[in-house]
């Protein structure tokens, strides 16, 4: 049974560095193309109409809810528990609002 070689003693002579050099080109230019094809497929699926991301927690009429609550002094951990979502999603409503 062979062992693997040694890439140590690999990298020491002239060979061995251009082998790795090579390998390391040829991974290179495939993420490069990995990339390309995944940026081409989110512009497809844009054109599309279609959005990426997890869906929104609360719809646009929840959201208006939770801003009124807000306004009328309910506090956010209150607002949370009311919809069934973290305080970080409220803090979001409310920071979305003033965009």
């Amino acid at each position: 049974m062979r062992q693997n070689p040694n890439t140590y003693r690999l990298r020491q002579n002239r060979t061995g560095k251009l082998v790795f050099n090579i390998f390391g080109s040829l991974a290179e230019f495939e993420r490069s193309l990995i990339k390309d094809r995944v940026n081409a497929g989110l512009e497809a699926a844009r054109k599309k109409g279609r959005i990426g991301g997890r869906p929104s927690a609360l719809n646009e009429q929840q959201k208006e809810m939770a801003i009124t609550m807000f306004n009328g002094g309910a506090l956010k951990y209150d607002i949370a528990k009311h919809f069934g979502v973290t305080r970080q999603t409220i803090y979001t409503t409310l920071k979305d609002k003033d965009k």
